[in-house]
């Protein structure tokens, strides 16, 4: 269980999730992907901010819970882009909005 995820490496051979030639539609894809994995490896999608094996994907879990409150509360501008297609993909692989670990 304590197995890191490997980084999600690019076509272009990046493993640099935050780099900023892509866009953010392609690294909520890639981190979306690093997530399902991690799923796999773990039986949860629930990555704490503070995993100090995969703390991008910590971050990332944090901020689409953050912004997942955004886009139920109307406040769009904060939302980050959060929409229902995002959601339901979170939510098909067991994704909880609130953190359990």
């Amino acid at each position: 269980m304590g197995d890191r995820v490997q980084p999600v490496t690019t076509s272009a051979g990046n493993n640099n999730l935050a780099s900023t030639s892509r866009t953010n539609s392609e690294r909520s894809d890639e981190m979306f992907a690093a997530l399902h994995h991690y799923k796999t490896e773990h039986r949860h999608a629930d990555v704490s901010n503070r995993d100090a094996d995969n703390p991008k994907l910590g971050q990332w879990v944090n901020n689409q819970r953050q912004f997942y409150r955004h886009c139920k509360a109307g406040n769009n501008q904060k939302s980050e882009g959060m929409c229902e297609e995002r959601i339901q993909n979170l939510e098909s692989i067991g994704f909880k909005w609130g953190s359990e670990h």
